[in-house]
């Protein structure tokens, strides 16, 4: 059973009665009261809960001397206690019903009625008054009840000595008009059950013998163990409130056995017996008060709830001679109470005696006074427990001291408590709220602030989707109902461009601006959260039914008897990625999936987003175990045994590399085309245009493309034009297919309209003429299926348009390649001849014509047209500079044309300025905004945060955290026209695969197969991990008294330290250095913080 709780009202509320009685009776002019409306310190909360469990204990000393425990009794069990055997008191109960006699009388049935008669020899008629009868059988059973309560040593109740405080057996006889006996001939009970017990070994360890017979408590809290964590919270007061708890257990269930179970066998078992006098026990004083001394009467406030103003110092706890004051008071009540239960019931036992006078202070103050047991030893238990009922004084007595020992009980659990409701009473008050983890996220939002130098605070996950300086194409955030997650993020550039397929066919190469987050989440009331090393030990974390909501109760108080049920503990937010698109922007192409290596990108999921598109996907959040709780678990394991969980734990980890890739559309449909970038950024229509064809109609972009070697062209506006041209072009025949397809429509419409014409003149014609009517619809029917036949045969030519066209394309063109080929070749080596630093000789050599595709970042393989009589210096670059040029990552530039303009601006896809080559082999590259990644790889990032969470995470709290997209309905936000209103509709599982579907046909299109490499994307690659924490914020400050702000800190320069591979020194500001050292001073060494 949990621990009963209670918020600080409730509680006083309950304990009023007891603490206006201890007023009266301790008359001091120090009146006591309750601790939280007397100010105080951190110290006199331990002193209070002290006191608590003090008063407890002895309470339960005097309980169990009014049920006959005498001081030998105490000290021939603490004797066994001191032998480190285990005490128990216990119930036992064996019932027996034996069948006696079996009785036949009659009975009257039915009302009484009068009748006349004749009598012979006697003139007239009598009256008579007649009335039915019947026979009734009854069965005559003797029903005994033998019980016992006592103590005994070790786990053998019936094998060693015992210590018995009572014992009866009462008989009773029992009728029925039935065969069946009312109960089993042998029961050995409680109820059927177990027989019910509770430790009593704590109690007696605290128990303290004096002179004169008199019993004291002595109960300290270690405050300097480490095992102490708050008043509430430590060894000693979890050990009492377990005893606490086992009486409350105890005293219900003899209740139940006495009460529910064996005063209702029968109705003669309770004849002459008031059985509710038992529970009325709530008159009795009850000595256990979290209580504090300070202040005189005449200045005590009208207003309870007032803080009470004391000098400093002069707060205490009650003294042990006015806690003996206390305790007499609860004895002359509770023996009056039992008389009163007594003469409630017949029987042989006698009432209880008066109550002896309290006994003296001991002169230890640590000790607890209690009255003398020797003179109470049988004064409220009969004699004779061998004759009578089973209902009978000395049962009620017995029940009747249990059910106050459990409100005692109750008591001394609600009081220690109470002091944890005090804590957590002035942690509201001094923030102004009760803590939630949104508040504990919008904190550590303010302290990565504080904390972080400039370069390395954490941001929040929302990018801007763009290339270069251009206006974005949209957005990609990962959010919760809270709002954007949080993480720390580093830039850098790749050591080798991204590869991913799209089939078993095709891959892309990427060249990516890439992003790596370390995301670190704060998960309260984590169920699987442990006990690490450092970690402080002994106590056990708070039960989720102890979530507190603030409130005057908190969820489980007992109220007569039934715990209320507890509030339902909040679920973690929901994780999302949202992805939105601009209108009138092309859009992008997203791509989520794991890195399977530091250049390797396996794709699960893809979406195109574009003209004001958002779309919302759910991202489930898995943890796995922290590495060194894993090292522990697969410690005990065979060898084989743990290399199957390593090979699993290295595949987990790889999955903890989430990764988000962004593509814009545009940069790379104006390279598919022959355009460099930037070309179609004031062309709508041309735009719109072209990707209709390519995502809707599955032209290859090789029809609509600019082709350079037709030497025609050379200016944007030309180039563009010669696009348009092939677009219409390309168009026209589309259109003409689908008027094809209209008009074979309308013929099929016509046939049908006429078959049904034909139809309904057949009804008024006569036989003859049905008959050929008949005819002409077998000829409709044949023709129609001509038609339909001619239909799908237009559908197909619709569809393999583009092949046609694509191949009769490179029969035009094939002759020219061949013999423009060798030129190239010759203008490459001529222009390779004066790069000093390039090994032309070796590049040649791997150079192969048929793959030289394959190699360039350019989507213009042919950039200008080839004059070979031209000279070097004054020729536009030829086919072979341009993919020499873009596989070293060296820019090649044309001079202008005859006209004076260039072919493209620098910085253009596949028309850039020149470079120096030695730039090139140093790293450098087009677009790069780093100097290289220093050795940094994307797969080892799970490995080194392991180790670093081994070494560091002292409370092993931190899990790794698999990030992926969760197996539900995606939510869309999409316009049906580019003016309408958005609609929102959601997205099921086969709706997203055919979104991946169309995204890889839009980059198979674009990227030709592959062919061509994207030079325009964003990668980000989150590694996310969970801090976890037991319970909830509010019991984490209070109960486990831990700085959940410090723990998280900790977690985040972990991950910002691997993220960044830099000391954590370099991440954090000056003046939070010396703070962070103090608390992780293995993570921050003292002597590395700068004076």
């Amino acid at each position: 059973m949990a621990a009963p709780l209670m918020g600080v009202e409730a509680l006083e509320r309950r304990m009023e009665k007891v603490r206006s009685v201890a007023e009266e009776v301790l008359q001091s002019a120090r009146h006591p009261h309750f601790a939280a409306h007397v100010p105080h310190g951190y110290g006199d909360k331990f002193a209070a809960a002290e006191a608590v469990v003090q008063g407890g204990a002895a309470a339960a000393a005097n309980t169990l001397a009014a049920l006959g425990l005498s001081v030998e009794a105490v000290g021939k069990m603490q004797g066994w206690q001191r032998e480190g055997k285990r005490v128990t008191l216990r119930l036992e109960a064996a019932e027996t019903c034996v069948f006696r006699k079996k009785t036949e009388t009659k009975e009257v049935v039915g009302p009484t009625r009068e009748t006349t008669v004749s009598v012979s020899g006697v003139s007239g008629f009598l009256r008579k008054l007649v009335s039915e009868t019947k026979t009734v059988t009854r069965y005559h059973y003797e029903f005994a009840a033998t019980w016992k309560l006592f103590a005994y040593a070790g786990s053998a109740p019936d094998g060693g000595e015992q210590v018995v405080l009572a014992s009866r057996t009462g008989k009773t006889e029992l009728t029925t008009t039935s065969s069946d006996p009312p109960n089993p001939e042998l029961t050995f009970t409680p109820g059927g059950a177990v027989p019910v017990e509770v430790d009593v070994t704590w109690w007696l360890r605290h128990l303290v013998v004096g002179e004169g017979e008199q019993v004291g408590v002595e109960f300290r809290i270690a405050r300097a163990a480490a095992s102490t964590l708050t008043p509430r919270r430590n060894a000693e007061v979890d050990a009492a409130v377990a005893f606490f708890t086992g009486v409350v257990e105890f005293a219900r269930a003899v209740h139940a056995y006495f009460v529910e179970w064996l005063w209702t066998v029968g109705p003669e078992v309770t004849a002459g017996a008031d059985v509710a006098a038992v529970d009325a026990v709530g008159d009795v004083v009850v000595p256990v008060l979290p209580v504090l001394l300070g202040g005189s009467g005449e200045s005590d406030s009208e207003d309870e709830g007032a803080a009470v103003a004391v000098p400093d110092g002069a707060v205490r706890c009650l003294a042990p001679a006015e806690l003996d004051m206390l305790l007499a008071e609860e004895t002359r009540t509770l023996e009056s109470k039992l008389r009163d239960v007594a003469s409630s019931f017949p029987g042989e036992g006698k009432a209880p005696s008066a109550p002896p006078s309290a006994a003296a202070t001991p002169e230890d103050p640590s000790l607890v006074p209690n009255a003398s047991m020797a003179s109470r030893q049988s004064s409220c238990l009969g004699d004779e427990p061998t004759a009578g009922g089973v209902a009978t004084r000395t049962e009620a007595v017995v029940v009747a001291a249990l059910a106050h020992l459990r409100d005692v009980a109750t008591a001394a659990i609600a009081g220690v408590n109470y002091v944890e409701a005090m804590l957590r009473q002035q942690l509201v008050g001094a923030v102004g709220a009760v803590l939630t983890a949104e508040h504990f996220a919008a904190y550590m939002a303010h302290h990565g602030r504080v904390l972080f130098n400039a370069a390395y605070i954490p941001q929040d996950f929302v990018h801007a989707v763009r290339v270069g300086t251009r206006d974005p194409e949209g957005t990609l955030a990962i959010r919760t109902a809270a709002g954007a997650v949080q993480t720390i993020v580093r830039q850098h550039a790749a050591d080798a461009p991204l590869r991913f397929a799209l089939s078993a066919a095709a891959s892309v190469t990427a060249s990516c601006e890439q992003y790596v987050h370390s995301m670190l989440r704060h998960e309260f009331n984590a169920g699987y959260a442990s006990a690490g090393r450092g970690q402080k030990q002994g106590v056990a974390p708070a039960a989720p039914s102890e979530w507190y909501d603030g409130g005057d109760l908190a969820p489980e108080v007992v109220e007569g008897g039934a715990p209320v049920p507890c509030k339902a503990v909040p679920a973690p937010p929901e994780v999302y990625l949202e992805a939105r698109s601009h209108v009138f922007c092309c859009g992008y192409v997203v791509v989520l999936g794991v890195m399977g290596g530091d250049d390797v990108l396996v794709p699960k999921h893809a979406l195109v987003v574009q003209d004001g598109d958002e779309f919302k996907l759910p991202l489930a959040v898995e943890t796995i175990p922290p590495p060194q709780e894993f090292q522990d678990i697969i410690a005990a394991m065979s060898p084989e045994q743990q290399r199957f969980c390593k090979a699993a734990r290295a595949m987990q980890l790889e999955a903890t590399l989430f990764a988000v890739l962004a593509v814009p559309i545009k940069p790379q449909l104006e390279r598919a085309v022959g355009l460099p970038v930037g070309a179609l950024d004031k062309d709508i229509a041309l735009t719109r245009e072209l990707l209709d064809l390519v995502q809707t109609c599955h032209i290859p972009t090789e029809l609509l493309a600019y082709d350079s070697r037709t030497g025609a062209a050379a200016t944007l506006p030309d180039r563009v034009a010669v696009v348009r041209t092939a677009a219409a072009a390309v168009r026209t025949v589309i259109d003409a297919a689908k008027e094809e397809v209209t008009q074979a429509n309308m013929r099929a419409r016509d046939v049908i309209e006429g078959r049904e014409t034909a139809a309904r003149k057949s009804i008024s014609a006569s036989e003859t003429q049905a008959y050929k009517n008949l005819q002409r619809e077998n000829q409709a029917q044949e023709k129609l299926s001509i038609l339909s036949k001619t239909v799908a045969l237009v559908n197909e030519m619709s569809v393999n348009i583009s092949e046609s066209l694509c191949r009769s394309d490179q029969l035009d063109n094939l002759q020219w390649q061949s013999d423009t080929l060798a030129a190239e070749a010759q203008c490459f080596r001529k222009t390779a001849r004066r790069k000093k630093s390039m090994k032309s000789g070796s590049l040649l050599n791997r150079m192969r014509l048929p793959s030289m595709p394959s190699l360039g970042k350019s989507a213009v393989l042919f950039s200008g047209p080839c004059a070979s009589s031209t000279p070097p210096s004054s020729a536009p670059p030829t086919a072979a500079e341009t993919l020499m040029g873009n596989a070293l990552g060296e820019p090649v530039v044309a001079e202008p044309d005859a006209g004076g303009q260039a072919p493209a601006a620098a910085g253009d896809a596949g028309d850039v300025g020149d470079n120096d080559l030695d730039a090139v082999e140093e790293g450098g590259g087009r677009g790069a905004k780093a100097a290289g990644t220093g050795g940094f790889g994307l797969s080892a990032l799970p490995e080194v945060l392991e180790a670093r969470y081994i070494e560091h995470d002292v409370g092993n709290a931190v899990r790794p955290t698999i990030l992926k997209v969760a197996d539900s309905a995606w939510t869309a936000l999409q316009k049906p026209s580019l003016l309408a209103p958005a609609e929102s509709h959601a997205v099921p599982p086969g709706e997203q695969n055919a979104g991946k579907r169309a995204a890889f046909a839009l980059l198979d299109a674009l990227t030709r197969s592959g062919a061509l490499p994207v030079d325009a994307a964003q990668l980000h690659v989150v590694v996310a991990a969970t801090h976890c924490f037991g319970t909830s914020l509010m019991d984490t400050l209070v109960q486990r008294n831990v700085d959940p702000v410090a723990q998280v800190e900790r977690s985040l320069l972990i991950g910002a330290s691997a993220v960044h591979q830099c000391p954590v020194a370099t991440l954090i500001q000056d003046g939070a250095a010396r703070r962070v050292a103090a608390h992780s001073p293995h993570l921050l060494p003292m002597a590395a913080v700068r004076p």
